[in-house]
């Protein structure tokens, strides 16, 4: 590569007040007038900056109209707050409700239907973010409609969808939406729905009603020619969900496109730069897939895919990147070399969920560079406001997504062949064949649970000293109506009183309650968490603490004996099969666990 040290930065200032302009054209929900505003607010942008072949290639789609949506609990009568659940069907369903926890898999689903009543008739309770993975199977087992418990707080509601990708061609659009029909509730409504379910039988009343009608939509596209008839394409959905403006996902993403667009014309790339407005993502990525099929013969002589999607916001969070295996070693390089050392890496093909996938499955390697986790607190919904954005962050990432296009643009020995997907033992859908490592951590889990079971606690956890990260959650069994802690990073677990008598001690340490307590645990895991008393047992690999499970009550609680011998003994298991699971780790989720104490 030549030039890089000159690359043209994106300014940071410039992201910010585009993020504030295209903000300001307020929602921009498939089908309503931001939508279409946002399409000509980007047309005119792509013109002024001076963009080649600037054009709109219009989508067909399935589009999705909200009328209404009801949940009802009708013995004790009570209404719980609702918003549709999208591609669900338009109607009502009434049946006894069955928690179905908060699955991760299709496999973690699986196993967890195995262990509760026929579904056929009821209605599944869930806590997901991605519904969409799981409801498919859901009918398959008789289900008669599905509530989602939304995760945002202050009375807001994620906009959530039961279909999302690949999608169904025009003009049939065969197989949506779903069969039965699905509501999203509030997640207060939906922690006392869950309270009358672990006391007893309930009976629900959901409706939904919307109307389903084809639409067309329409990318935005604009050239910046090369030198050769190789090409890049960098692209952004303009799209939100149904309420808000749609800040972090994807004012970002779209801001960045349109900056690229003002700093690059006029530059001389080796490569055609493909900049690319994509529509209709938050339903299925309806627009990328339009462009792949549009043009597939274009395809072959596109070198690579960058996705700028919800960059970032105000919480810092972990240097992510989803990539294809085919342009994942130099997607990483390219970061490091400006600074960005990558701490989660991901087979993007594992969450088949954003407009870089249908490129991987045209044979395009793809990449997306963001800060996640932790999720939005206000995912999909209102609250995801400009207010709740860091500029800092935001204009980082789309600096290290520019710098990695620039050098695709202009690398004159790259080889990066096609996209390589997932390996024929690997499944998106989470299935059972998924390969040991996978499972290997399932089985983590199961274990886990297990140990919680005949505990009978709130959550046990294990946490292990991962390489560059502070002791995160690899493991976690919770039970029906705690919260999970799994993805929170927020608290210092390496400098914790508790973490640190552990490390010194290599003992148990046993906590009945916290008042008395010499070892102050983390206040969030009391004042978040509702943790009241708890177990931490350390998890020993050559003769260094590699981390600690730990047990969680909700109350005050004299541990015994035999509890305390059954957390040893769960510590002492994992710490026999701790280098497969830290194999596990590294190729599922490119984690390294230190498993030795630093030389002094």
């Amino acid at each position: 590569m030549t030039g890089m040290a000159q690359w043209p930065r994106l300014d940071r200032a410039s992201v910010a007040s585009l993020v504030d302009e295209i903000c300001g054209i307020g929602n921009r929900f498939v089908g309503t007038a931001g939508e279409a505003a946002a399409r000509s607010f980007l047309l005119d942008r792509f013109n002024a900056a001076g963009l080649q072949r600037v054009r709109t290639e219009p989508v067909e789609l399935l589009s999705y109209e909200a009328v209404g949506a009801t949940c009802e609990i009708l013995k004790p009568f009570q209404t719980l707050r609702a918003v549709g659940l999208q591609y669900t069907a338009s109607a009502q369903a009434e049946g006894v409700a069955i928690y179905v926890g908060r699955p991760s898999s299709i496999d973690d689903l699986t196993d967890i239907l195995a262990r509760l009543p026929p579904l056929n008739g009821r209605i599944a309770v869930m806590h997901s973010y991605w519904p969409w993975l799981f409801a498919e199977l859901l009918v398959k087992k008789g289900v008669a409609g599905i509530v989602v418990i939304s995760e945002t707080p202050g009375g807001t509601i994620s906009h959530l969808t039961a279909q999302l990708y690949p999608v169904p061609t025009a003009p049939s659009f065969e197989g949506r939406p779903l069969a039965v029909p699905g509501v999203t509730i509030d997640r207060d409504d939906g922690a006392q729905l869950l309270t009358y379910v672990a006391n007893g039988v309930v009976r629900l009343r959901i409706e939904h009603s919307a109307r389903y009608k084809p639409f067309t939509s329409g990318n935005v596209v604009g050239e910046i020619p090369g030198a050769t008839d190789e090409c890049v394409v960098v692209g952004a959905h303009y799209d939100t969900q149904l309420e808000g403006v749609g800040a972090q996902d994807n004012a970002t993403g779209l801001a960045a496109l349109v900056a690229l667009a003002d700093r690059w014309v006029g530059q001389d790339f080796r490569r055609t730069l493909k900049l690319v407005a994509f529509c209709a993502e938050e339903p299925g990525m309806w627009g990328a897939t339009d462009y792949c099929r549009r043009h597939e013969a274009d395809l072959r002589s596109t070198v690579a895919m960058i996705n700028l999607d919800a960059l970032a916001w105000a919480l810092p969070g972990r240097r992510a990147l989803l990539a294809d295996p085919g342009i994942a070693d130099y997607a990483v390089a390219r970061a490091a070399e400006i600074g960005w050392e990558i701490e989660d890496l991901t087979n993007a093909s594992l969450l088949r969920a954003a407009d870089l996938n249908p490129f991987i499955d045209a044979g395009v390697p793809a990449c997306w560079f963001w800060r996640f986790p932790p999720q939005h607190p206000y995912y999909h919904s209102s609250g995801d406001v400009p207010a709740l954005l860091d500029m800092a962050a935001v204009s980082e990432v789309a600096n290290v997504a520019a710098y990695t296009a620039y050098a695709l643009l202009n690398d004159e020995e790259l080889n990066l062949g096609r996209a390589q997907g997932l390996g024929a033992e690997e499944d998106p859908r989470g299935s059972s064949d998924r390969g040991d490592c996978s499972g290997l951590l399932d089985d983590l889990d199961k274990h886990l649970e297990q140990l919680r079971h005949r505990l009978g606690t709130m959550r046990v956890t294990l946490r292990l000293d991962v390489d560059g990260r502070n002791f995160p959650v690899v493991g976690e069994a919770v039970a029906e109506g705690s919260p999970s802690i799994k993805h929170d990073e927020s608290v210092d677990q390496r400098g914790a009183a508790t973490a640190q008598w552990v490390i010194q001690t290599r003992k148990v340490l046993v906590q009945s309650e916290f008042s008395n307590s010499q070892v102050r645990p983390p206040a969030a895991l009391v004042d978040a968490y509702g943790v009241e008393a708890q177990m931490l047992a350390p998890v020993v690999h050559n003769d260094h603490v590699a981390g600690w499970i730990s047990v969680h009550s909700s109350t005050r609680r004299d541990w015994s004996a035999a509890d305390v011998s059954q957390a040893e003994a769960e510590a002492s298991n994992i710490s026999e099969n701790l280098p497969s699971i830290c194999q596990s780790l590294q190729e599922t989720r490119g984690w390294k666990v230190i498993l030795e104490s630093s030389p002094s």
